[in-house]
């Protein structure tokens, strides 16, 4: 009884679930009904808001107006090409503002033909300055830049000169950085002038590049080398190592191999013409003098390595070197005999045409203490960065030295130290610089004079400059005493 009670139960349970399944389907099947019913049908109109892509009003402007020409009231010819354009937006621009506002026979006139006296505005930089007075925003390109600058300064188109500027300011790099200064200097850019000169100012020796030498004339390169803020990375030598370099591409600009192999194809022509006159006599060379005589060759006669290197070059004269010999060997003899009266008498504009110069650039903040090779009339100066103070020493006894040294119990350095550092942001590369002016010291052995403090702001890699002087500049006075 036990086992057949149980099974009416299951029988009885089962039949319930089936009845309540059932009553669910029925359920959800109304469901499903009156949802389909609340579906609209294709006679009955939605009331749900379809999405649709409406077209931006300055491309429909620019589309309509400018591309197709539209409505347009004035036909603007110039450099072959002619533009189908509106008086109204024609307006924003200077130029013609004044041309239909005031008594100028083109006012009523539906073509009117341009005179371009700039040969660097060209048809491409016109259609993008017609084309920016129909949009908010332009396209540009290292490339068409410069002439969308002069096309802009002849239209007087003000806001198309700001983008230009801004665009100029964010991309300068070593191809571009003197067309870029020379549209700057033409057209009035003070800003982006004084940007590409700082630039060349400290990446000249590091950052060239075939394309930027070959844009550089003699004039340009010759200012560059006697600036007085020009970075000098390392010693005077490589001022002429670069130097011989442009001179060989401006000797063969045909040249196209990769940067690499520049130095050693201008060490392979310039010393293959051994028994030859220099190259600066010939009738080749002898345009290029100005550059090499902006050198401080005297510096470079410090060092019989880089003499050796002049030598095999031939590229300098030997009646240049003559002189700078004979005026290195008097200050020796000066410097030894207590005679000179050091660098404190110089003026500044003396100091800043003969000073020593050297650089280097620190990668990263940890402690950095380097010297520079070459003949230091017994002064060994021994430059340090730490925890960033830079600081100068005499070094006499404490370190080991390469050179004798002076153990004069007082010794006279004038120096100027120049500290650049550039960091990106929004509105491209910015840049920070400190600058001790001339500082004139007196050293005893072994002491040390801190210099400088490094700005917290400054960011690494720091491009550092170190212009100094151990002595006096006028060698007459030392042959006449």
């Amino acid at each position: 009884m036990g086992v057949g009670s149980s099974r009416s139960s299951s029988v009885t349970s089962l039949s319930q679930e089936q009845e309540e399944t059932q009553s669910r389907r029925r359920g959800r099947r109304r469901k499903c009904k009156e949802a389909v019913d609340d579906i609209p049908s294709d006679d009955e109109p939605s009331l749900s808001p379809k999405r649709q892509k409406i077209q931006h009003t300055s491309t429909y402007i620019y589309d309509t107006f400018f591309l197709k020409g539209t409505g347009s009231d004035v036909t603007i010819k110039a450099l072959g090409r002619e533009w189908k354009l509106h008086k109204t937006y024609l307006k924003q621009s200077h130029y013609f503002s004044s041309m239909f506002s005031g008594h100028w026979m083109e006012s009523e006139l539906p073509v009117i033909q341009i005179d371009i006296p700039d040969a660097n505005i060209t048809t491409d930089a016109l259609d993008i300055a017609f084309s920016s007075l129909y949009k908010d925003s332009v396209h540009l390109s290292d490339s068409i830049v410069m002439s969308t600058v002069a096309a802009a300064a002849m239209l007087q188109m003000d806001g198309l000169i700001e983008h230009c500027k801004q665009f100029m300011k964010e991309t300068i790099g070593s191809d571009n950085v003197v067309p870029y200064l020379r549209t700057a200097s033409e057209y009035g850019l003070l800003e982006i002038k004084n940007d590409c000169q700082f630039w060349l100012q400290t990446h000249l020796l590091t950052e060239y590049t075939v394309t930027m030498l070959l844009h550089l004339d003699a004039e340009m390169l010759t200012e560059f080398i006697i600036s007085p803020d020009l970075f000098v990375i390392q010693v005077e030598m490589d001022v002429y190592s670069l130097a011989k370099k442009w001179l060989f591409l401006h000797s063969h600009p045909q040249w196209d191999e990769c940067i690499s192999k520049l130095s050693s194809a201008a060490d392979n022509f310039f010393r293959q013409r051994e028994g030859e006159a220099p190259f600066l006599n010939t009738e080749r060379g002898s345009p290029y003098s100005q550059v090499f005589r902006s050198i401080r060759l005297q510096h470079i006669l410090a060092d019989p390595v880089s003499i050796g290197v002049l030598e095999k070059d031939n590229i300098i004269p030997q009646e240049w070197l003559m002189p700078l010999f004979r005026q290195q060997w008097l200050k020796m003899i000066a410097v030894d005999q207590r005679t000179d009266p050091g660098p404190s008498v110089m003026t500044s504009e003396e100091f800043n045409e003969t000073s020593i110069r050297c650089g280097r650039i620190l990668k990263c903040s940890d402690e950095y203490c380097w010297r520079w090779t070459g003949f230091s009339f017994g002064f060994d100066i021994i430059l340090s960065f730490n925890n960033k103070i830079i600081s100068v020493k005499r070094n006499t006894r404490s370190q080991p030295c390469l050179s004798a040294v002076s153990l004069q119990n007082v010794r006279p350095l004038s120096l100027r130290l120049r500290i650049a550092s550039f960091s990106e942001g929004e509105g491209g590369i910015s840049s920070s610089t400190q600058d001790t002016g001339i500082i004139q010291l007196s050293l005893t052995p072994d002491e040390t004079a801190y210099i400088l403090t490094v700005d917290s702001e400054a960011q690494f890699p720091l491009y550092i400059s170190f212009d100094f002087s151990l002595t006096s500049h006028n060698t007459s006075s030392l042959v006449s005493s």
